[in-house]
């Protein structure tokens, strides 16, 4: 009969044996990063772009900033 420290150990070693799936789950962590590397970009984009039109648009709008 074995003891429970014999059934944890089997059981410990066949788990730890078995090589993890590369496949799907690493073409799922990187479509996953590459998502939030396209989110992340696109903040960034939507973020800066204001400040870099911001001279054009007061030029092509006669716009100020109020101040004399």
């Amino acid at each position: 009969m074995k003891t429970v420290a014999d059934q944890f150990a089997e059981t410990t070693i066949t788990t730890a044996a078995k090589p993890m799936p590369v496949g799907g789950i690493h073409a799922t962590f990187v479509v996953a990063w590459l998502f939030c590397l396209l989110f992340y970009f696109m903040e960034y984009a939507v973020r800066s772009a204001p400040s870099v039109m911001l001279p054009e648009l007061k030029g092509a709008f006669g716009l100020t900033t109020g101040r004399s």
